[in-house]
C-alpha cells in the first residue's frame, strides 16, 4: 500500500432494496498497490457492494470512505479523475467510434488536459486493454468480449493520470465475463501490472482459481455477508468453499503458480440459496 494513502474503504456497509438486505454489514478495503478480488454465488451482493463503493448506491448503514473522506465530500470531477468503475453491463446505443467511447474517459479532465493530451491517452489506453486492434470500428458491430474491452480502455483513460495528492482506483465488475480463456488471463495480468503501479484494484468475479492465482485478497460473499477475508491461500478452504457456494472440493496447490487450487469433488447441496 502507498505510504499515507488511505484507500477507499467500506465499514459495516448495508444496502436495502424491498425491504431486504442485499449486502448486511460487510467491511472492504481497496488498498492502492493491491489486487482484491469478491467471489460468490449468484445474488450474494458482490455487485451491490460495488455500487456501494463507486457511490451509486446508498448504504441503509456503515459508509464509504474515498483516502478518508467521506464520498459526498468528493467534488464529482475529483473523485471521477481517482475512481474508474467498469459496470457489468455497458449499453451504448448511438453508433459511437470505438475512440470516441473511449474518449468519454476524458470528460472528467476537461479543462485540465488539452486536445493532444486526449488523443495519446485514449491510444495508449486501448493499446493497455488489448483493444488497440478495434481503433476505427463502429462499436456497435463489436462482438460483447470486444465491448468489455473498449469499456475497460475507457475507465483506464479516465483515471490515467496520478492525482498529485492521492492515488488511483478501478472497480471492476465481472470483466472476464465475455471473454475467452487467453483474454482473461490477459486482463488479470493487466490488472497485476496497475497494481504495481500504485493502483487499487477491486474486481467482481466467479473462478475461484483466477481469482488465487491473480489477487492479494479475497473476499467471499454468501447472502449479502462476509464468509472469509484475506489472502487466498488463508480463505480458500473446503469449508469456507462450502460455507459460501454448498460445494464439497478439495483444495490443493496450484503447480505452476503456488496458488490455492479449488478442485470440485461433488455436486452442490441443494440447500444452499443464492
Amino acid at each position: 500500500m502507498s505510504p499515507g494513502l488511505e484507500g477507499l474503504r467500506g465499514r459495516s456497509v448495508t444496502v436495502t432494496a424491498g425491504g431486504r438486505r442485499l449486502v448486511d454489514g460487510v467491511d472492504v478495503h481497496v488498498q492502492p498497490g493491491r489486487v482484491l478480488s469478491v467471489v460468490g454465488p449468484n445474488g450474494a451482493g458482490k455487485s451491490t457492494l460495488l455500487r456501494a463503493l463507486s457511490g451509486e448506491c446508498r448504504c441503509a448503514g456503515g459508509d464509504v470512505t474515498l483516502e478518508g473522506r467521506a464520498l459526498s465530500h468528493w467534488p464529482l470531477c475529483d473523485h471521477a479523475r481517482r475512481r474508474g468503475v467498469l459496470t457489468q453491463h455497458s449499453s451504448l446505443t448511438f453508433d459511437l467510434s470505438v475512440e470516441a467511447v473511449v474518449e468519454l474517459g476524458r470528460m472528467p479532465h476537461a479543462g485540465v488536459s488539452d486536445a493532444p493530451t486526449d488523443a495519446r491517452v485514449v491510444s495508449a489506453a486501448l493499446h493497455r486493454a488489448g483493444a488497440h486492434g478495434l481503433r476505427g470500428r463502429s462499436y456497435p458491430t463489436l462482438s460483447g468480449g470486444e465491448r468489455q474491452r473498449v469499456h475497460l480502455a475507457r475507465v483506464l483513460a479516465q483515471i490515467w493520470t496520478t492525482p498529485p495528492d492521492g492515488g488511483r482506483y478501478l472497480l471492476l465488475d465481472e470483466p472476464l465475463s465475455a471473454q475467452d480463456l487467453g483474454r482473461q488471463h490477459e486482463i488479470m495480468g493487466l490488472l497485476r501490472e496497475l497494481a504495481r503501479e500504485g493502483i487499487g484494484i477491486l474486481v467482481v468475479g466467479h473462478d475461484l482459481n483466477i481469482a488465487a492465482r491473480y489477487s492479494d485478497d479475497l473476499l467471499v460473499l454468501a447472502r449479502g455477508r462476509t464468509v472469509a477475508s484475506g489472502p487466498p491461500a488463508r480463505v480458500l478452504t473446503p469449508e469456507v468453499v462450502r460455507a459460501a457456494f454448498g460445494l464439497d472440493t478439495l483444495v490443493t496447490t496450484d503447480p505452476v503458480g503456488g496458488t490455492p487450487l479449488v478442485l470440485v469433488t461433488g455436486p452442490p447441496s441443494m440447500t444452499t440459496t443464492t
